[in-house]
């Protein structure tokens, strides 16, 4: 079998494929065997059927079979040997789809391939703009997120008298007058929330209350005439709302039995431990060192994001145009892919052109992965996925979870195959965008911001891009 490079340019090859008879004439005869062996059919016994019959019925899709696998084989191996760098599939002849000429004895098979196109060098320049989002943490900014952990780790406690946020519990009567009315509406152990009020004059009349005291307010003019609130308070649920109106005038006195509030952690070991993880700080002064350095590497990472989304940004919208594909030749492809099947025309349009410009956008980023030799080890994808683990933890309040609890998680997501791609995909965009940055291909404008600066930036864009997603 005669295979020739006939044509080669930076984004397209053509290959001639001369088959002659003893190319494929042994493969042609085993699977003409095997069908033989396992024939079966009507008068004659499993096995024992004529190879005249056989090969009458079946001796033209053995040949096509057997000289389709020959030319495949030994063109994939070819190609493999001159590392030609291919996109998609090489374009069958039509011959190979309708089986016509593969009848003949010899013949000459053509296939075009789609190639992968080098990168100018100057596809970026100092005429490209960026902005990196230089976070500032200051010692106000430690302060305000020491707070919130405090905040986060609070626990409640009793208390003597009522402060702010105070949940109290006691006994609540109707009066008349100045004394509990007959008949009227008395609850043991009903809860208030004095910060729920919604008139102030009834709300300042649980100022400072101290435990065991009593305060005769007006209900139905403390929470507004809500009347789910005035429900719960009474503890009648099945009331309906034209009996609640009756005690629009109606004062009660509630008696105060149990205080309680929310206290926020203090700065003690206990707080430090379930934090920043057991015996790892001991003091105030270390743990907002402690603090700030998390803060910084969380930012830093956020600004890396920010970065290398606008770079994959400015790629995608205004270099991908320099990338010259053998567009007619991936259009084949697709067309005969799985991936098109099915579709109409205009899908078969509109889905091949975010293909080529996601192509584009790949073989930029591959060059430059290329070009700095970068790669993502099973070590860098670990210790990714477990700061990733660690993160979601948190979130859902696992601030110190156990080492058995972390790696567990991260094997889970390791052994799922599209996290795992995605994740090499996206640390391998990062440090291409951190490379760039470093050797200077592009203008950076540095640019300091508070932490929440740079969230709210992110979130802008975020929610930008998934409008223009839904239009």
């Amino acid at each position: 079998m005669d295979i020739t490079l006939v044509e080669q340019k930076d984004n397209f090859a053509r290959i001639d494929v001369t088959v002659e008879k003893s190319d494929y004439a042994e493969d042609y005869k085993k699977r003409l065997n095997n069908i033989s062996a396992n024939a079966s059919m009507r008068g004659f016994r499993k096995g024992h059927v004529p190879k005249g019959l056989i090969l009458k019925m079946y001796g033209d899709s053995i040949h096509v079979d057997a000289v389709s696998e020959a030319v495949t084989t030994k063109l994939m191996d070819f190609i493999r040997e001159k590392e030609l760098k291919t996109i998609g599939q090489p374009i069958m002849p039509k011959e190979l789809n309708q089986g016509e000429k593969l009848l003949q004895d010899e013949m000459t098979l053509t296939f075009h391939l789609a190639l992968i196109p080098p990168v100018s060098e100057d596809i970026l320049g100092s005429d490209d703009h960026l902005t990196y989002y230089q976070p500032m943490i200051n010692d106000e900014e430690v302060t305000k997120q020491l707070e919130r952990l405090q905040q986060t780790n609070s626990k409640f406690v009793e208390g003597d008298h009522i402060v702010p946020n105070a949940f109290i519990s006691g006994t609540l009567a109707e009066l008349d007058g100045d004394t509990p009315k007959e008949d009227g509406i008395q609850v043991e152990r009903t809860l208030v929330y004095p910060d729920f009020m919604t008139d102030d004059e009834e709300k300042a009349k649980f100022d400072n209350a101290p435990k065991d005291s009593i305060v005769v307010f007006n209900p139905y003019k403390a929470y507004g005439g809500k009347k789910s609130e005035l429900k719960a308070l009474f503890r009648l649920d099945d009331m309906s709302d034209e009996e609640v109106e009756k005690y629009k005038e109606s004062d009660f006195s509630y008696e105060i039995k149990e205080i309680s509030y929310s206290k926020r952690a203090e700065l003690d070991q206990e707080f430090f431990d379930t934090v920043f993880g057991p015996d790892t700080v001991h003091s105030e002064e270390e743990a907002r060192e402690e603090l700030k350095s998390r803060m910084e590497q969380n930012i830093k990472a956020n600004a890396d994001y920010k970065f290398t989304e606008d770079l994959i940004d400015l790629i995608a919208n205004q270099k991908t145009d320099k990338v010259d594909l053998a567009e007619d030749t991936i259009k084949e492809w697709f067309k005969g892919s799985e991936m098109a099947k099915d579709q109409t025309d205009e899908e078969v349009d509109s889905n091949l052109k975010e293909l080529l410009k996601g192509l584009k956008l790949d073989i930029i980023i591959n060059h430059y992965t290329e070009k700095y030799g970068l790669e993502v080890s099973e070590e860098d994808l670990k210790n990714f996925t477990r700061s990733y683990v660690i993160n979601q933890l948190a979130q859902i309040g696992l601030s110190s979870p156990t080492e058995d609890m972390i790696e567990g998680q991260v094997q889970r997501a390791l052994s799922n195959d599209n996290f795992r791609y995605n994740t090499q995909q996206n640390m391998l965009r990062q440090m291409v965008s951190q490379k760039i940055h470093e050797e200077g291909l592009l203008t950076v404008e540095t640019k300091e911001v508070t932490p929440d600066e740079l969230q709210k930036i992110i979130t802008a864009d975020d929610e930008k891009t998934e409008e223009e997603s839904a239009e």
